[in-house]
C-alpha cells in the first residue's frame, strides 16, 4: 500500500486522492503544472481548456485555449468564429478565408467576385477548370458567338478582307497625292500670273521712260515755232 504523494514528478499532478496522475495527453510536450495539472505550453490541435481536455469544434484546426473560439478552420472549408459556415461551393477547392469567407485561392469555373458568387458572362470562352473571367468579370480566354469586348457583349465590326483593306489604303494614298498635286499646280499658276516685285519695278520704269520721251519730243517743237515767229517778225 503506497502512501499519499506530497509532491508529483514532472509530467504528473495530484488527482485529489493523494496520488499523482499523468498530465493530459493533449498538453504540448506532455508538460503541466505539478500542482494543478494545467498545461504549461498550451494544447495540441483541436483541444482547449486549462487541462486541454475539451475538444474544439470539429471544423476547427486550432482554437483559443481559454475560450474554444476557432483560430483556424479545418482545411479552410469553413469560416466564422466557430467554423460553422461553409465556404462558397464556387470557391476553388472549396477553400476560403476564415474571417471573411472570401475565396482564398480563386474561383471555380464560370464565377467571379470575392466569394465567387457572381456568374461570368455567358459568352466567355472556356479555358480550363478555373474560372473563365477575372475578379472584375472580364473574359480571360476570349469570346464565343463572334462577340468582342472585355465582357464579350459587343458585336464585332468587320472592315473587310486583307486585300480590300490594302486596296482601300492605296486608294486613300493616291487620293491624297492627287489633292496635293492639284494644290501645287494651282499655287504655281497663281504665282506665275502675279508679277514679281522686280517685274513691277521694270513696268514702272518703262512707263516713266515713255513719258519722258514724250515730253522731250514736244519741247523742241515749241522752240522751233518760237524761233520762226521771231524771224518773221524781223
Amino acid at each position: 500500500m503506497y502512501g499519499k504523494c506530497l509532491e508529483c514528478n514532472d509530467g504528473f499532478y495530484p488527482n485529489g486522492n493523494g496520488s499523482c496522475m499523468s498530465c493530459s495527453s493533449n498538453c504540448k510536450n506532455g508538460q503541466c503544472n505539478t500542482e494543478t495539472g494545467a498545461c504549461i505550453n498550451g494544447c495540441t490541435d483541436r483541444f482547449w481548456g486549462d487541462k486541454c481536455d475539451i475538444p474544439c469544434d470539429p471544423n476547427c484546426d486550432t482554437c483559443q485555449l481559454d475560450s474554444g473560439i476557432c483560430l483556424s478552420c479545418k482545411n479552410t472549408t469553413y469560416h466564422g468564429l466557430s467554423c460553422s459556415e461553409s465556404c462558397s461551393t464556387s470557391c476553388l477547392e472549396s477553400k476560403c478565408e476564415q474571417n471573411t469567407g472570401y475565396c482564398s485561392i480563386g474561383c471555380s469555373r464560370d464565377s467571379f467576385g470575392n466569394m465567387c458568387d457572381i456568374k461570368c458572362p455567358s459568352n466567355c470562352q472556356q479555358g480550363d477548370s478555373k474560372t473563365s473571367c477575372n475578379i472584375d468579370g472580364d473574359c480571360l480566354y476570349g469570346c464565343i458567338n463572334d462577340l468582342g469586348g472585355r465582357d464579350c457583349s459587343e458585336r464585332r465590326i468587320y472592315i473587310g478582307s486583307p486585300t480590300n483593306v490594302a486596296t482601300a489604303a492605296l486608294s486613300g494614298v493616291f487620293g491624297i497625292l492627287l489633292i496635293c498635286t492639284a494644290a501645287g499646280c494651282y499655287l504655281w499658276n497663281r504665282r506665275r500670273s502675279s508679277p514679281t516685285v522686280s517685274e513691277q519695278e521694270n513696268q514702272r520704269e518703262t512707263v516713266m521712260t515713255y513719258e519722258q520721251l514724250q515730253r522731250q519730243a514736244n519741247e523742241p517743237t515749241y522752240k522751233n515755232v518760237d524761233e520762226n515767229y521771231s524771224v518773221l517778225s524781223t
